[in-house]
């Protein structure tokens, strides 16, 4: 129990990143600004998602950090598999289709920060927000 109080309170450092990497990408002036702004919220959350997972794997039983392993494999495959999807629906959109496709990416590495964060930090950390 110690251990889970230990990687929530590290965690928690990691909270404003995750929120701040939402940036509004709705003030950009085309859509080539828009995919920029979107691919930086992807980089910055995909880093944060990094930290997190990282910091995680410290303070966990050998069982808990293969669990994790796991768990962040098997969300690599939904992403990548989702990412996918979302090129193939928008493969004729053009321009449309890539600002699509670069928020899905972002928004998808947004939530797995949120969650790993959530997880480790329990009920004491707050409900997850989207």
């Amino acid at each position: 129990m110690k251990i889970i109080m230990l990687i929530g309170a590290l965690l928690c450092m990691f909270c404003p990143a995750v929120a701040s990497s939402a940036q509004d990408c709705s003030k950009a002036d085309n859509a080539r600004e828009i995919v920029t702004c979107h691919e930086e919220r992807y980089k910055n959350a995909d880093r944060e998602l990094n930290k997190i997972y990282g910091e995680s794997m410290k303070g966990l039983s050998p069982a808990a950090q293969q669990k994790l392993k796991e768990s962040q494999r098997a969300w690599l495959r939904y992403r990548d598999t989702g990412l996918a999807l979302a090129i193939e629906l928008n493969k004729e959109t053009r321009s449309y289709g890539d600002v699509v496709i670069a928020d899905y990416r972002a928004t998808v590495v947004e939530k797995r920060a949120l969650e790993l964060r959530y997880l480790f930090s329990g009920p004491a950390g707050g409900p997850v927000k989207w």
